[in-house]
């Protein structure tokens, strides 16, 4: 009677069998999932973010995947400890090795990886799986948050300006016509601080008129009072070891208001300079002549928030709307009269010691200890800037160069690209002081530095 008591107590207290879904570890499966949810969101974080503007968000998407880290880590956490235990419990119940169990439990960590791999299959096995799950899990971050790294590059837009420019020049601007050369007073201001004066203007736009300033930079083309040029160039051989030329021109910048046949002013500009010279000290001089008409062009402009500036790479070949004339500026005119655009250009490169004007003439003499064509003139200054003293014949002892005559570097570009800047802020100051209204509206490339993902 006792035994059976005790087999009915024993069976009594047996567990009652779990349904299948009791058995399945919720936990680490929930947890699991949520990892899953966390790399899928990561990718979408990082998709989305490529190539979009900093700016364009309002939390930065490296908050967002820190968030998503910290979400799935502790997932991970779960599920690595709910994966721990159901190892543990599954080979307890197979009658397990205690020391295999012990390092289940402990699953590789620190020093005991080593003596995981030893105690067998199981925590051999265990001990691997969660070691690169770890590792995983660790380089995971840095890559996500290296993936939305940061850098600045240049942004394209259009934006629509305003720029007061001039397309034509008062008359008298420039000032009086004396001797038929322009001098005399421009409101009161000697001709040559007149003409220092355009050339050192301001050119800072008032930043609190968005529509005249650029948020980066803008570059544009705006129509304005200026010239149009057409050049030629013509050369010829100068002996330079003899005396029986000096006092040729070597090097010369100069200008005469003319008319052609049909009566209408033209100024011509004359450029004269040493491009060569071999050893037989023979020079190449060449000669180029500008025929240029009052007109009005397209100026490449840059402006830089609000500073503007030119182009000087596509002042020589700007776009030409149209060309006009003004009697003021025939030669051969009454003192006193007012003098028009072209005058205001010969006043820059006339034959009166102005700023670009220079005259160098050859000298040699045979009785120097070293004979060797020398230069020399009124106005040396500017031939001083083009002549070439770095070159390889210069630099030889024995060079044509050094035993015969000095070259120069062609100052063509230079002269026109200083006439273009001369004009175009003498047509902004007329514009700017409102002088003559010509508000031009014009659309601009602009180029701001952003930072994208």
């Amino acid at each position: 009677m006792e035994a059976e008591s005790e087999a009915k107590t024993v069976e009594s207290h047996k567990p009652e069998p779990k349904s299948f879904m009791q058995t399945i570890p919720w936990t680490g499966l929930a947890s699991l999932g949520a990892m899953i949810l966390c790399t899928i969101a990561s990718a979408c974080v990082v998709g989305v973010a490529n190539g979009k503007f900093a700016d364009s968000w309002s939390i930065q998407p490296s908050v967002i995947l820190a968030t998503i880290a910290a979400v799935s880590n502790i997932a991970f956490n779960s599920a690595m400890a709910t994966g721990i235990a159901v190892r543990f419990w599954l080979y307890a119940s197979r009658d397990a090795h205690l020391s295999q169990l012990h390092y289940i439990w402990d699953h590789g960590r620190g020093f005991g990886f080593l003596s995981a791999l030893r105690a067998g299959s199981e925590a051999r096995t265990v001990a691997i799986l969660a070691t690169i799950a770890y590792i995983t899990q660790f380089a995971s971050g840095p890559l996500v948050q290296r993936s939305v790294d940061q850098s600045v590059v240049s942004h394209e837009s259009t934006q629509t300006m305003y720029m007061d420019m001039a397309t034509s020049i008062p008359g008298g601007w420039f000032g009086l016509i004396e001797n038929d050369y322009v001098v005399g007073f421009l409101n009161g201001v000697p001709q040559q601080q007149a003409i220092g004066r355009n050339l050192t203007m301001t050119t800072r736009l008032d930043p609190s008129q968005p529509e005249y300033v650029c948020n980066g930079t803008c570059y544009g083309y705006v129509r304005g009072a200026g010239f149009a040029h057409q050049c030629s160039t013509t050369e010829h051989p100068m002996p330079m070891a003899i005396e029986e030329n000096n006092g040729e021109i070597v090097f010369s910048i100069n200008s005469t208001r003319k008319a052609d046949s049909a009566g209408e002013p033209y100024l011509e500009l004359l450029i004269v300079y040493v491009s060569d010279v071999n050893t037989s000290c023979i020079a190449t001089v060449k000669v180029t002549t500008c025929h240029i008409d009052a007109a009005v062009v397209e100026y490449p402009v840059t402006i830089s928030n609000s500073t503007i500036s030119l182009r000087n790479e596509e002042l020589t070949k700007m776009n030409v709307i149209s060309t006009s004339t003004d009697p003021h500026d025939l030669p051969n005119q009454p003192d006193g009269t007012d003098s028009g655009p072209l005058g205001g250009l010969s006043g820059l490169t006339g034959q009166f010691g102005d700023p670009l004007w220079t005259l160098s003439t050859k000298e040699f003499d045979p009785n120097k200890k070293r004979p060797r064509t020398m230069y020399q003139g009124p106005a040396t200054n500017i031939a001083d800037i083009f002549i070439q003293v770095q070159t390889p014949q210069y630099v030889e002892e024995d060079g044509p160069m050094r035993k015969c005559a000095p070259t120069w570097a062609n100052p063509e570009s230079w002269v026109l690209n200083y006439l273009h800047e001369f004009m175009f802020r003498s047509a902004l100051r007329i514009g700017m002081n409102g002088i003559s209204l010509n508000r031009q509206t014009f659309t601009a490339r602009r180029v701001t530095p952003v930072s994208v993902f």
